[in-house]
């Protein structure tokens, strides 16, 4: 070996020599659980070491922000709508059983004859959905905002009255409308959605039970506490939100208007009954037919929007 072989030997074993005390001298830092972190001194370079035998942590999913039960939007005018979660997680019933003096007034669309309602039968939920309903039926101050003009006269006017006299075409209209205005998506309920909704859990002819009221009475029951019917209402719609909500939180589900569902512009179901009908029009699962071009004094609307992203 020659001088030259010599120094650059003495000169590798010098640098392992200083890299092994520099490693010896690294201070720990506080760090992650599962490596460290250290400082070299002398020179501020940090490393990361995995601590040895060890794993490292898996990555961890954020966990999504759970949707609010409630939602209120500003319409035009800074008027307010409220809006309530309504999740569709799992099977549910929809429709009822014959039930005497109950559901043996409801017509068939097509024969005009009477049978006993929509047969009791099961909704498979496969893949569940949520949307936002109406807390209250959509009301006169909230229709001027949106369309600028109020359809309803003769059965009660003001702010807080439900809008009345318009037809399936027309709610279906104004749900447009206040999708465009950039607030949301919004529609009709579904015709399942809505007594799903109304029922809030429950499977009695009402959501607060069976009730007292005799199915074409108008004597003082317990609907009383609930809605404006022909027993309470003086043949007038009443402002929203003034009786007992159900378990959910929507108010006026049974009586003061009856209300448009579905999305068919062709026909749709009236569901709740109203401040002009008996306690037999009210039941969770009552339901009837018109062609959009009907409308009267005792139907409106409430809407739902689809979860905001």
């Amino acid at each position: 070996m020659d001088r030259t072989e010599k120094v650059v030997l003495g000169l590798v074993v010098v640098l392992v020599v200083s890299a092994q005390v520099q490693a010896q001298e690294a201070t720990p830092l506080a760090g992650p659980s599962r490596t460290h972190l250290w400082i070299l001194r002398g020179t501020g370079e940090v490393i990361t070491v995995p601590t040895p035998g060890v794993e490292p942590t898996a990555a961890v999913t954020p966990t999504p922000t759970p949707l609010p039960q409630e939602i209120t939007i500003l319409l035009p005018g800074d008027v307010p709508m409220e809006l309530v979660r309504i999740d569709f997680a799992k099977d549910f019933w929809v429709g009822s059983a014959p039930d005497p003096g109950w559901n043996d007034y409801y017509e068939d669309p097509d024969t005009g004859e009477p049978y006993d309602g929509e047969p009791l039968h099961w909704i498979d939920v496969r893949s569940p959905w949520t949307i936002y309903m109406g807390k209250y039926e959509v009301t006169q101050e909230q229709w001027r905002a949106v369309k600028g003009t109020n359809p309803s006269s003769g059965y009660g006017v003001g702010p807080d009255y439900p809008v009345y006299d318009v037809s399936l075409g027309n709610s279906q209209a104004f749900s447009i409308a206040l999708t465009n205005l950039g607030l949301g998506e919004f529609r009709l309920p579904g015709d399942h959605e809505w007594e799903y909704a109304c029922r809030a859990g429950t499977t009695t002819r009402f959501s607060f039970g069976d009730s007292t009221c005799w199915p074409t009475g108008t004597g003082a029951c317990d609907l009383d506490d609930y809605a404006w019917w022909a027993g309470n209402s003086g043949a007038q719609a009443h402002p929203v939100g003034q009786k007992l909500p159900n378990a959910w939180g929507l108010y006026d589900m049974h009586g003061n208007i009856k209300e448009w569902c579905g999305n068919n512009p062709a026909a749709g179901s009236i569901r709740g009954g109203s401040f002009f009908r008996a306690a037999r029009s009210c039941p969770s699962p009552a339901r009837d037919t018109r062609r959009t071009p009907s409308h009267s004094s005792e139907t409106g609307f409430r809407v739902v929007m689809y979860p905001p992203e």
